[in-house]
């Protein structure tokens, strides 16, 4: 309804946001002003800049999936696509997309391989928030920035409960009629998740609900599947 429309309405701006090329690449949408803190010479195309990879701050929200497969292939090629940051305090960067990159970096730079120690980046807008709270927006701009790499059971899962509680959370900050399932769906298609149909987000929640700590990092670890 007109509730409805408007919490949607807010949201927008966090799903406009992030954009993506037909090869995956994220990118930004308009101009970024580069801080004045960021060396001009590292500044190049698309407002792409260097940051030490020690002054790039992990997203607190983050659970997807990292490996060593990335940091070989960085190794020999280097790092193709920039990672997608938000400006924090002094010097430091908050990472949305990009997290095994960062990983991957630093763990090069730890083994002597000082050419790796700084990672491209781009400056994500700033989204017109709108009333909506900044944790919602942390969860929603992390799935959307991973929408395209190939997830683990456990990241799917994992997904689907963060829309869950998402969902929550709004139906509560706007007093949104309906059930809390209903909203996850909305979400769910907004944001365009494959595979995520009702019979699937039961499954999900089943496993989330039900499987012992000790099964569900063997879960996690890709050690314990579920046909």
């Amino acid at each position: 309804g007109v509730v409805a429309a408007a919490v949607f309405a807010a949201l927008r701006p966090v799903f406009d946001n992030l954009l993506y090329r037909k090869d995956n690449t994220v990118v930004i949408s308009g101009e970024d002003e580069i801080s004045e803190e960021t060396p001009e010479e590292n500044v190049q195309q698309e407002n792409v800049f260097k940051v030490d990879v020690y002054d790039l701050i992990p997203s607190k929200e983050n659970f997807y999936h990292v490996d060593d497969t990335l940091k070989h292939s960085i190794e020999l090629v280097g790092i193709l696509q920039p990672c997608l940051v938000k400006k924090s305090s002094g010097r430091k960067y908050r990472v949305i997309a990009g997290h095994r990159r960062r990983l991957a970096a630093m763990a090069l730079t730890e083994e002597g391989k000082e050419q790796f120690r700084y990672v491209p980046c781009v400056l994500q807008k700033d989204a017109i928030q709108r009333g909506v709270n900044d944790e919602i927006i942390d969860k929603l701009e992390l799935i959307l920035a991973n929408g395209f790499r190939d997830k683990t059971d456990f990241e799917k899962m994992t997904e689907i409960m963060e829309l869950k509680e998402i969902a929550k959370e709004l139906k509560k900050e706007y007093s949104l009629s309906g059930r809390v399932r209903e909203w996850q769906l909305e979400l769910i298609q907004l944001l365009g998740i494959p595979g995520a149909k009702a019979a699937q987000i039961s499954r999900y929640e089943a496993i989330y609900n039900n499987l012992e700590k000790e099964l569900m990092q063997e879960f996690k670890n890709e050690r314990l599947i579920f046909s």
